[in-house]
């Protein structure tokens, strides 16, 4: 496949490369804005996706940084920020319903962050610890799921 070993070649010849990072459980507002704003890696050159905070559990959110600059905008609402019966009723739900049930779980819905990275010689491994850091930890899950399941 010439695309592929293409790929291969600019890699190599480049240093590029690129990862997606996804998890169910939300940002902690603080964290991840702190971390976009005064820790995000240099190497990274690009990077886009929907995340979603622990503040605003209803809105899925879209990231979009190419350099130096970081773009936050509103992405709407998750589906299971619906209410199950208001959902069936938009065609774009019915058209997509089984994917969106593929990864639906009963914990989060279909709330997700994916966010992809693009960059020269960028450590995934430590990009990913240090997101993970921006993560809800245990006992603010715990107390997050306790507000919003009573």
């Amino acid at each position: 496949n010439c695309t592929h070993d293409h790929h291969h070649h600019v890699e190599e010849k480049y240093g590029m490369s690129s990862f997606v990072y996804r998890q169910k459980i939300p940002f902690h507002a603080e964290r991840f804005l702190s971390y976009l704003n005064d820790e995000f890696p240099p190497s990274v050159y690009r990077s886009k996706g929907l995340f979603w905070m622990a503040n605003r559990p209803d809105d899925a959110i879209y990231l979009s940084q190419a350099g130096g600059s970081i773009r936050i905008d509103p992405a709407g609402a998750w589906w299971s920020a619906i209410p199950k019966q208001e959902r069936e009723m938009y065609e774009a739900y019915q058209m997509n319903k089984a994917n969106i049930d593929a990864k639906w779980t009963q914990e989060w819905g279909d709330r997700v962050i994916e966010i992809v990275f693009i960059g020269q010689g960028i450590d995934k491994e430590q990009i990913t610890k240090e997101l993970n850091a921006c993560l809800l930890n245990d006992s603010e899950i715990s107390e997050w799921q306790a507000k919003h399941n009573s």
